[in-house]
């Protein structure tokens, strides 16, 4: 929360800010292609989007490599889409993964 001078009321920080000292200071934004809900009070609050990855909260997340996708937020690793299929970069759903040329959906029934 930041208030423009101490002594004041303080409104939280917005979404895809977080501010963790005490005081007037103003909030920071979150790194790149991450967010976090309005008022966090860390870094690590700042949450990969989908379709990007980190190896830990809180930094600048890159996306996801093409043929994966991750349709969830945090520092979790992008899943690999399915056999004979493939994602444009930064993908945020199993949806995205299109069958190669030479190949179709699968069927049921099929073995």
């Amino acid at each position: 929360h930041t208030g423009a001078e101490d002594g004041v009321a303080c409104g939280a920080c917005a979404a895809g800010e977080y501010k963790a000292a005490t005081g007037s200071a103003a909030c920071s934004a979150c790194p790149d292609w991450t967010s976090s809900v309005a008022g966090s009070t860390v870094l690590s609050a700042c949450l990969c989007e989908a379709g990007y990855t980190a190896s830990k909260n809180g930094v600048v997340c890159t996306p996801c490599a093409a043929s994966t996708y991750k349709n969830a937020t945090g520092a979790t690793t992008c899943p690999a889409c399915p056999s004979y299929t493939v994602s444009p970069a930064g993908s945020t759903s199993l949806s995205e993964c299109s069958c190669l040329a030479g190949y179709r959906p699968s069927e049921a029934d099929d073995v």
